[in-house]
């Protein structure tokens, strides 16, 4: 009994703390800017022709970041960066957990955005408000060092080790199953993209090589689609008496590369792989 009467009232002190913090469903501009003045946030106020929305200027980290709040019912913080390539801003969109970025275009050029948003007309307490900015700064952080590495992708390299490809193929979002190769020869990457099982092999980081598998197609239709191709082969195969058509592509790393030229050789393929297999299925 003495326990179960600890227990109870251990959960009552803790619903107790948490009924300090009040529950917010939307903010007026005075509460938006007593919110800011408690995270010691020196802001300045920005002129806003959309109506119910206001705008509020602050630099967090080295960055200039703006705060909106939109009729009072959701929040929003975002900061300017560097254009950099759309695919790029797509693989950040691929890892990303509380923000997102978006490439825009004006009168002056490109550009591109760090955002992240937070509702509140289902309730935020007063802790998740602190706890959003604090989520964006880890945001900036993890995006500067993004941008770092997109700055380093065309610097050439040599060998491809298995840490840096591995870095490449998570930033593109594949999750690959490694294996090594007999006699330390390299590493084999197994994974799927769009339906499609297909396997990278890095060869001692001198060369890749990456395929994927498909049903047998007849040697004059083989033929054609190399004939209309450049950078990939289509090759027929008896293993054991099992036959079955591959769509391969090798990548020369000896003389060095660069993450750019990985990574569009990665896409690349994966895009050719999805092509091939409309061609085989119209060839049964």
């Amino acid at each position: 009994m003495r326990t179960i009467a600890l227990l109870l009232a251990l959960l009552w002190t803790g619903f107790a703390c948490g009924q300090d913090e009040k529950i917010h469903k939307k903010l007026t501009p005075e509460q938006a800017e007593e919110l800011l003045k408690k995270l010691d946030i020196d802001f300045k106020k920005a002129d806003s022709k959309l109506p119910g929305t206001a705008f509020y200027d602050f630099k967090r980290k080295g960055f200039e970041v703006r705060f909106y709040l939109f009729e009072g019912k959701d929040i929003m913080l975002d900061t300017i960066l560097p254009k950099m390539p759309i695919e790029r801003v797509n693989e950040w969109n691929v890892r990303a957990k509380f923000s997102r970025a978006c490439l825009h275009k004006n009168p002056k050029g490109e550009y591109v955005t760090l955002e992240s948003n937070l509702d509140l007309v289902g309730g935020v307490s007063d802790g998740a408000l602190k706890q959003f900015f604090a989520t964006f700064d880890d945001e900036i952080k993890a995006f500067t060092q993004f941008l770092a590495e997109s700055v380093a992708e065309d610097i050439v390299f040599r060998p491809v080790t298995a840490d840096k490809l591995e870095a490449i193929l998570k930033g593109i979002g594949i999750d690959a199953k490694k294996q090594s190769l007999k006699e330390g020869a390299g590493e084999a990457y197994d994974f799927e993209a769009d339906g499609l099982k297909l396997r990278l092999v890095n060869f001692g980081g001198k060369d890749l090589m990456i395929d994927a598998h498909f049903k047998k197609t007849s040697l004059e239709d083989i033929n054609r689609y190399n004939l209309e191709k450049k950078f990939i082969r289509a090759v027929s195969y008896n293993i054991a008496g099992k036959e079955y058509t591959a769509l391969e592509s090798n990548l020369d790393c000896e003389a060095g590369t660069a993450v750019g030229i990985l990574r569009t050789f990665l896409i690349g393929f994966v895009d050719d792989a999805k092509t091939f297999a409309k061609y085989v299925e119209s060839k049964q």
